[in-house]
């Protein structure tokens, strides 16, 4: 198994798991919580590169890199969905690579939530929206059109460089 060779292994008697600390034997310090199986349950990865990864199941769910970036993963490890740029000081949703403060990569729309209000930013084709949506009433919308340069308040197809549209009683 992973950890043929554990340099300590800490195991109870007649328990199914137990916790090894060892060198991998590629420069890699590995803490390991596993059943007795050797398959790894937790796993902490202090790798040669400085690099500190944590993982589950054998997936990797976020890591520290030695310049402090920092990336958390989605559920099968592959992608971090979220990720701290140290240098830059930025955080990125959906990218690594943010490009502001805040960078959010994606197709979901992005809402702040409150117990009786929300504030929501979506993308429809050509039109950004901000809507706020208050509990027990419809939204309000702003549209903006990224293609012609229109902005409607309580118009989501503005057709022209303001339209303004009240709420129908």
């Amino acid at each position: 198994g992973t950890n043929a060779s554990p340099h300590i292994k800490l195991t109870e008697s007649g328990d199914t798991r137990e916790f090894n600390i060892y060198n991998d034997g590629s420069g890699n310090g590995r803490l390991v919580l596993a059943d007795t199986d050797d398959t790894p349950d937790t796993e902490i990865v202090l790798a040669d590169n400085g690099i500190l990864q944590f993982k589950t199941a054998n997936t990797e769910r976020f890591n520290i890199a030695s310049n402090g970036d920092i990336s958390f993963y989605e559920d099968t490890g592959s992608t971090a969905k979220l990720f701290w740029d140290a240098s830059a000081e930025s955080l990125g949703i959906g990218t690594t690579s943010p490009s502001s403060l805040l960078t959010v990569a994606g197709t979901s729309d992005l809402a702040w939530s409150a117990a009786t209000s929300k504030l929501q930013i979506s993308r429809s084709g050509a039109v950004a929206r901000l809507q706020n949506y208050e509990s027990g009433s419809a939204s309000t919308n702003l549209a903006l059109q990224w293609e012609g340069g229109n902005v409607g308040i309580g118009d989501t197809s503005p057709d022209n460089k303001l339209s303004i549209r009240a709420a129908s009683t």
